[in-house]
């Protein structure tokens, strides 16, 4: 396992419709975004998580409806190892745009270990009513 520092751990990822497995295909290709994942240190079996992402490019009347990250590799779907909490509706983007920030009621430490042992082996990415299967993804990476 990795020790934990006094800091808290980040992750970054760079979204894009092209990373989703398939890619994405229709007027929602254009989609790009960020994911910043922050996960704040304990003494204890969990961590509490932060989720800041940001979409633009996107078709005006695109719906974000859930966002989260997956255990895969690139070129792999995967399952949900972490959910952020978005729900449907909650996010409404405007002119094919916006930023929200959510937290993650926890994280094990055991995962997270595994994370920032093989970050490329996690990805994020965020759905939308169109493309429920997602949108744009990206592999996480540790901001060190």
């Amino acid at each position: 396992m990795t020790p934990f520092s006094a800091t808290n751990v980040v992750f970054t990822a760079a979204l894009r419709s092209t990373e989703e497995v398939p890619p994405i295909a229709n007027a929602e290709a254009s989609c790009t975004g960020t994911a910043t994942v922050t996960i704040e240190p304990s003494t204890g079996a969990t961590h509490k998580g932060k989720f800041d992402v940001e979409l633009n490019g996107c078709p005006a009347d695109a719906e974000p409806t859930i966002m989260h990250i997956h255990d895969g590799l690139k070129g792999a779907n995967g399952g949900v190892v972490v959910n952020s909490g978005l729900v449907a509706g909650e996010w409404k983007l405007t002119a094919g745009g916006g930023r929200i920030t959510k937290e993650s009621p926890t994280i094990g430490t055991l995962l997270l270990a595994n994370i920032r042992s093989n970050p490329n082996g996690f990805y994020f990415n965020v759905h939308t009513k169109v493309n429920a299967g997602g949108v744009v993804r990206g592999q996480l990476q540790e901001r060190r």
